[in-house]
């Protein structure tokens, strides 16, 4: 027998709300970016090295951005966790300069927007892993190009969860999940116009 206050009682939310309603937001823009970046062709050693020097040059003031958003007791979390490095190391493998254009980046307002912006780079370190493994095929390899889709390795799937737990707890209240949504859409946007423009290339969406 249900209790009197059964039907008033609300359903217990899923500890992934905020995670699910991330990845609704950012559906299209996900596929939009894959599809210009293209796992088929990442094996042209020119068109790859382009899509490097784009992640180089828009991390650096993406990491500045959320650094500013992000309370300074998360520093130090960022830093730990920042990918730029390997980036550098493939564009001196490969011989490459960086871009002298900076892109733009968004302008991240409070802790909600920066957990938001911080999913589509966390979350593109599990999507590195199997680009890595493309990547072999055509002769790249850790330290040999391919240390930024690589990542920290056999190591990305715990720190993937880590991060899981970190957004659970930051993004509790549901204000706090819409204006992460927002972020993280404006993050999508501005990585892909970059590499739009870096590449010379558009994708649409009908």
């Amino acid at each position: 027998m249900k209790s009197p206050t059964a039907a008033t009682e609300r359903p217990a939310l899923s500890d992934d709300t905020a995670l699910l309603a991330l990845r609704q937001a950012t559906r299209e823009r996900h596929a939009r970016i894959d599809t210009l970046m293209d796992l088929r062709r990442m094996g042209d050693r020119a068109r790859y090295g382009r899509i490097l020097q784009a992640f180089h040059a828009f991390l650096a003031p993406w990491e500045q951005s959320v650094a500013n958003a992000l309370p300074a007791h998360r520093h130090a979390w960022l830093h730990g966790r920042s990918r730029r490095h390997f980036l550098q190391e493939d564009l001196a493998a490969l011989a490459l300069p960086p871009l002298a254009a900076k892109p733009a980046v968004p302008r991240l307002q409070g802790n909600a927007a920066a957990w938001g912006s911080l999913y589509v780079i966390e979350g593109s370190a599990l999507g590195g892993q199997v680009i890595s493994r493309a990547l072999a095929g055509a002769g790249l390899a850790p330290g040999m190009g391919s240390s930024y889709f690589h990542g920290w390795g056999d190591d990305t799937p715990g720190m993937w969860r880590d991060f899981r737990s970190e957004l659970r707890s930051e993004l509790a209240a549901p204000a706090c999940v819409e204006t992460a949504c927002a972020a993280a859409c404006a993050t999508f946007d501005a990585l892909t116009a970059h590499l739009e423009q870096t590449l010379d290339e558009r994708v649409t969406f009908a």
